[in-house]
């Protein structure tokens, strides 16, 4: 009972998501590292990058390290064809798992929690194609992660693991196999 009442607000949270983000549509590509470029990832997250002081050098940093992995992308677009927002993960194979990398969003749409849908995007799709691992990097930056660790659906529970990108106090959430 106490499982129940802990997860009760997870599992409310991903429906109220579902319910703000209805009709809208996403975009889901998986491209090669190798065939991303500087201009294409500022494109994707200038302003991220900008807002969080990310430097240029630590952006060709994240292009050299993927440029043997594949990138999923993930565009969300509202009703009228609005970008919402961008979510690039590093998709790692060898070790089952998604690395979310970052994710920015139109200031517009910051009351339908937009960057906290893409996670659940992310998750979704790595559910679907065989991912078991969603790495959402330190816990503790953002509250929003406590919302994915847990034992019931929609799809996610913590889990120790480790890869070459992620420390010992990163969050890391296997993706639940079963389909809603």
């Amino acid at each position: 009972v106490t499982g129940v009442q802990t997860c009760a607000l997870p599992i409310c949270k991903f429906g109220e998501l579902s319910k703000r983000f209805r009709g809208f549509r996403l975009e889901i590509v998986v491209t090669p590292g190798s065939k991303l470029d500087l201009d294409a990832i500022l494109q994707m997250g200038g302003l991220h990058f900008e807002k969080c002081e990310i430097e240029i050098g630590e952006i060709e940093g994240f292009l050299d390290y993927v440029r043997s992995l594949d990138v999923l992308i993930i565009r969300c677009f509202d009703e009228r064809s609005e970008l919402v927002f961008v979510d690039v993960s590093i998709l790692m194979p060898k070790y089952d798992q998604i690395y979310g990398s970052f994710c920015q969003w139109n200031e517009s749409y910051r009351n339908r929690s937009p960057g906290i849908y893409a996670c659940l995007a992310v998750c979704e799709w790595g559910r679907n194609n065989g991912f078991r691992y969603y790495n959402l990097g330190p816990v503790g930056d953002y509250a929003y992660k406590d919302l994915f660790v847990t034992d019931f659906q929609p799809i996610y529970r913590s889990e120790e693991h480790t890869s070459e990108l992620q420390s010992h106090s990163d969050l890391v959430c296997r993706l639940l196999l079963e389909k809603k």
